[in-house]
């Protein structure tokens, strides 16, 4: 095994954001829809950067990074990031005021286009982040579990570093955590990620489906589902109905 789990160092901020983008770029779907372009742009790796630095100082936040010391780095050093997981870890529950943080919603990217590509994707873009974000908003208020909880908040694996463990490496982390601590998980799935948390224990309380056809013609036929997922506490059984 050449991958190992370390925690994101604030040198890594920026690369980490060029893989998740990355990771969207490759999901298809609504993912895609909301990341047109390969490119980021310097204002947005600024702002993105910016924020996830502060989240970094939240006690509860963990920032891990999957790492293959088989590859080489884009700074040429040994060890290639290949996989980005953000935990939250609640131990005493979560507040009125955490809860709210959670469902903050960010302004869309700021798009730096492939040439050729057309100024429309943007909004498409605009349309789509809002449409997403303001579901997970909904869901989060609705089946966030507010006792001892550990959140998923991100999982993304670089496209190339498919099915060599990253991911199943830096979720294993917080189900470990959840289990010590008699945590409840917590997490949003794409229907990509749903088999792999299928196995940690994680079962679907809603699935939302999203035509992604109101986008514009370029999607038409174009289906994704999203589920909201929960792992009870070790040794108790799922409350809520499963989908």
């Amino acid at each position: 095994m050449t991958i190992t789990v370390e925690p994101l160092l604030d040198s890594d901020i920026e690369e980490s954001i060029r893989l998740e983008h990355a990771a969207f770029r490759s999901g298809g779907g609504m993912s895609l829809a909301m990341s047109p372009t390969a490119k980021i742009s310097d204002t947005e790796m600024q702002e993105s950067s910016a924020r996830r630095r502060k989240k970094m100082e939240n006690p509860h936040t963990h920032y891990l990074k999957a790492v293959d010391s088989e590859l080489v780095s884009d700074d040429g050093s040994k060890g290639k990031m290949v996989g980005l997981a953000h935990w939250n870890i609640y131990g005493a529950g979560i507040t009125d005021d955490e809860l709210q943080v959670l469902c903050t919603t960010y302004p869309p990217p700021k798009l730096e286009l492939d040439e050729g590509t057309d100024e429309a994707f943007a909004v498409i873009a605009g349309r789509a982040w809002a449409d997403f974000f303001d579901y997970l908003t909904t869901c989060r208020r609705r089946f966030f579990t507010r006792g001892p909880t550990a959140f998923l908040n991100l999982l993304v694996v670089h496209p190339t570093a498919h099915r060599r463990g990253a991911g199943t490496m830096l979720v294993g982390w917080g189900v470990e955590k959840a289990d010590a601590m008699g945590l409840t998980g917590f997490l949003e799935a794409s229907r990509m990620g749903a088999p792999l948390y299928r196995k940690f224990g994680f079962e679907p309380v809603h699935q939302q489906m999203f035509d992604l056809a109101v986008y514009g013609k370029e999607f038409e036929g174009v289906h994704d589902t999203n589920y909201i997922m929960i792992r009870p506490k070790k040794g108790e059984k799922l409350e809520h109905p499963t989908v």
